[in-house]
């Protein structure tokens, strides 16, 4: 198992990725060690091809090392004992779907393991995908999801077998956007952009918080405006419509529920939710 976290600090910074291993997926021991930085899988280098547009002259994942996807295969698509790991280098920040974003901020890189894991090295001629599309205004692009698709291969009528990966994006003032690449899966370092393969409107989420569990939201999803506000230690984030007059959306750490926008912040409304448990709201923001 890979996990993101900052070596020897508590706050947020210096993404790096420890490992840990099991034989009941229940207790997990860390790979080295738990101290300090003994369990690092992968952390900020800068090793290998200088991003060739970077931004504020960092390398290529100088700065954090995001989410991503690991394969058994080699960078050839045989499997011989190597482990591919497909991860989001990070060489410009802050970014946020809410601030302009830098091109060059966040590449696709690769790293691989000989040893069943232990330990990693980063590929020489990363990063493999260096900027989103052109002309893509994106509120973030980033975690890569890698898999062989054969199903895929059919439809856009590939002859040889490839790997498709897609990231979370979104075009700002749009909505999300989920983009699309594809690999000969004899050379997993040629990635070909293909095209947007989902183009939901703006707040879309996947289901119902009662069937899911989770809003679907945070796919780097264009939001109009975001309202953030406590009531009772619980965080409210309310995520308002063009119009004054109409209900809109509310989401808790708890079941969902709606309140109308009756002014501009601050002020105070009550909520009812979906057990029928009334709160009142204030929004300061």
């Amino acid at each position: 198992m890979f996990y993101q976290w900052h070596p020897n600090h508590i706050n947020w910074g210096n993404i790096s990725w420890g490992h840990a291993t099991s034989k009941d997926l229940i207790t997990w021991t860390d790979v080295g060690g738990w101290e300090n930085n003994q369990a690092l899988a992968l952390g900020p280098a800068g090793n290998g091809t200088v991003n060739p547009n970077p931004a504020n002259g960092l390398t290529y994942d100088g700065l954090g090392i995001f989410s991503g996807t690991a394969q058994p295969v080699n960078l050839h698509g045989e499997v011989d004992g190597t482990l591919s790991i497909f991860y989001t280098s990070v060489s410009f920040l802050p970014t946020s779907w809410s601030i302009p974003y830098h091109r060059g901020t966040e590449s696709v890189s690769i790293a691989q393991s000989h040893d069943g894991g232990v330990t990693w090295e980063q590929y020489a001629g990363n990063p493999v995908v260096f900027n989103p599309p052109e002309g893509w205004n994106v509120t973030g692009w980033r975690d890569p999801f890698v898999h062989a698709m054969p199903e895929l291969d059919t439809v856009i009528g590939y002859t040889e077998p490839h790997y498709y990966f897609v990231l979370g994006s979104g075009i700002k003032g749009v909505g999300p956007r989920m983009p699309l690449y594809s690999a000969p899966a004899s050379n997993l370092t040629d990635w070909t952009f293909l095209g947007a393969l989902w183009e939901p409107a703006d707040n879309t989420t996947f289901s119902t918080y009662e069937k899911s569990g989770s809003y679907g939201f945070n796919f780097e999803v264009y939001v109009k405006s975001l309202f953030k506000c406590r009531v009772d230690m619980l965080t409210y984030c309310v995520a308002p419509d063009s119009s004054p007059s109409r209900t809109v959306l509310v989401r808790t750490t708890t079941t969902p529920t709606s309140v109308p926008r009756v002014a501009t912040p601050p002020y105070t409304t009550t909520l009812t939710g979906l057990s029928g448990t009334r709160v009142t709201l204030h929004v300061v923001v």
